[in-house]
């Protein structure tokens, strides 16, 4: 997946929700693309296409543990000034294929 067509928390979400999905099967791999398909299609500057990547890298790592997303990066800022940084449930599987975050099973 490139990771200009996706914000990093939309990535981070389809790949959490794939990843239940196919029973913990789905691996996320994020590409920076080239230039004809980022600023012809998406509108956005290909430059700095890693750093973009690595930052994507970096906030997807952030939700993927659960942690309160706040990010300074040199091409993403988060939360954006004057919000706030929520912290997002993650649901993990334990021992027994049963999820700790859902007492219900």
């Amino acid at each position: 997946m490139q990771v200009t067509a996706r914000t990093p928390a939309m990535t981070a979400m389809t790949a959490l929700t794939l990843h239940d999905l196919s029973g913990g099967r789905f691996m996320l791999g994020l590409g920076a693309s080239g230039p004809q398909v980022v600023e012809g299609l998406h509108g956005v500057p290909f430059n700095p296409a890693l750093t973009r990547l690595r930052e994507t890298v970096e906030v997807c790592r952030l939700i993927f543990a659960g942690e309160k997303v706040v990010y300074e990066g040199k091409t993403l800022i988060l939360p954006r000034p004057g919000g706030q940084g929520k912290a997002l449930p993650v649901a993990l599987p334990c021992a027994g294929g049963h999820d700790a975050a859902d007492p219900w099973q």
